[in-house]
């Protein structure tokens, strides 16, 4: 059995060795281009986005009181505040997991 697990185990020794060394696998290399259609996507709904947006609060400014003013004001505030919590809430605690830092100095050495 012990013959069975060792003789499985290595090619992928040789795949894990091979890309530590050369920081790619073996084979055909393939390189992955972005397409125009997706940044053209993110273009055109950005500007119908900022331009619904703009003459929303544009409307709002001409035929709202100040009370709407605060109140719209509030909700896009307590958005803006409510998505830094949850962004904080994903961060990782450094103090508390070394997770990964056994090779952050080298990768650190190595690339800044």
């Amino acid at each position: 059995m012990s013959q069975f697990d060792h003789s499985e185990f290595i090619p992928q020794d040789e795949l894990a060795e091979y890309h530590a060394n050369n920081d790619c696998f073996p084979g055909v290399k393939t390189v992955i281009h972005r397409r125009k259609a997706s940044l053209l996507n993110l273009v055109l709904w950005t500007c119908v986005t900022f331009t619904l947006f703009a003459y929303l609060l544009a409307k709002l400014v001409i035929n709202s009181s100040w009370l709407g003013i605060g109140i719209t004001a509030a909700i896009i505030v307590l958005g803006l505040f409510s998505f830094k919590i949850m962004i904080d809430s994903t961060k990782v605690n450094k103090s508390s997991s070394s997770y990964g830092m056994e090779n952050f100095s080298e990768f650190k050495n190595k690339y800044f």
